[in-house]
């Protein structure tokens, strides 16, 4: 038998909790501290400086009063260089008051999801153990090399990032009784063409696609590279008609780069189509993304079931 009584015990999971209220920070480590490592602190700074010394770091609270400086914050995580922290959930802390469309351009920022306060112990201790649970096992995934959310050639968000953030944002929605659209692109032709013209022309191709698409929409939207030729914007809190709006904006950016009607040297057809995603009284997420998965298959697989 072997005898584990020395062995070291293994880390627990950080949580950083960011608060402007004193009472709230005791209170939140209170409840949380039989379970977790907890930081608490009272500014944006000191909330970076803890996520980035502790590599154990799984979670990140905000419930700072100053919205401005959270977006920042919010900002500079999805966008560090470091893996672990701009993967790291972040569960922002909000006045049960605050309207949807505040709600909405922090989940475009990067927000994970909320927690209404004053939370009951079991409600924010729940939503600790579920979002730690699950920051870990994307952790583990990227330390193995498998967590990349980006699409190499255009920088833009990939499949299966595509999917992670559309299912927050869909769950969001459905608590909050919003719709949601998604217009889907699909440029016909697209690698024919860029196999034809050569790598050096597709990278600086696929750059431009990037950024064109990345530009496009409003502030809440999200474009994703979902598949060789297909791309995908989610318009949360938007329906039909939102969307076409978008689309109205889209179509001379396309035709701009010459990636609409066919003509110019890439011969490529942009095709965009809306669909909107509304939940029925019996609805779960996982319906409505089994919805667009069912949607995409067509353009991705020539009509046939996608694999796995």
């Amino acid at each position: 038998m072997i005898d584990r009584r020395d062995d070291p015990e293994p880390t627990r999971s950080h949580i950083v909790f960011a608060d402007s209220s004193r009472s709230i920070r005791d209170s939140a480590k209170l409840i949380l501290a039989d379970e977790f490592e907890v930081t608490t602190v009272d500014a944006t700074d000191k909330a970076w400086r803890a996520m980035v010394e502790n590599s154990a770091t799984r979670v990140l609270f905000l419930g700072l009063d100053n919205q401005a400086d959270v977006t920042e914050l919010v900002k500079r995580v999805r966008s560090s260089t470091d893996a672990r922290i701009r993967e790291t959930p972040i569960v922002q802390v909000t006045a049960a008051s605050v309207d949807d469309e505040t709600r909405q351009l922090a989940l475009s920022a990067g927000v994970t999801d909320f927690i209404d306060r004053p939370f009951q112990s079991s409600i924010l201790l729940a939503r600790a153990r579920s979002t730690a649970t699950h920051s870990a096992g994307r952790q583990r995934q990227g330390a193995k090399g498998q967590s990349h959310d980006r699409d190499s050639e255009t920088r833009l968000g990939n499949r299966r990032y595509f999917f992670e953030r559309l299912g927050q944002t869909l769950s969001f929605a459905r608590r909050a009784k919003l719709p949601t659209s998604l217009v889907h692109v699909h440029f016909q032709g697209l690698a024919e063409s860029l196999d034809r013209l050569g790598k050096h022309f597709r990278q600086t191709r696929m750059t431009k696609v990037g950024q064109t698409l990345a530009g496009a929409g409003r502030r809440e939207d999200t474009a994703y590279r979902t598949g060789p030729e297909h791309f995908c914007f989610v318009l949360p809190g938007t329906g039909y008609a939102g969307a076409e709006i978008v689309c109205e904006r889209l179509r001379p950016l396309l035709d701009g780069i010459g990636m609409l009607r066919g003509d110019g040297i890439l011969a490529v057809v942009a095709q965009l189509e809306i669909q909107h995603l509304e939940f029925a009284e019996d609805q779960s997420v996982e319906d409505c993304l089994r919805q667009v998965r069912e949607k995409m298959a067509p353009i991705l697989f020539g009509g046939l079931s996608p694999p796995g």
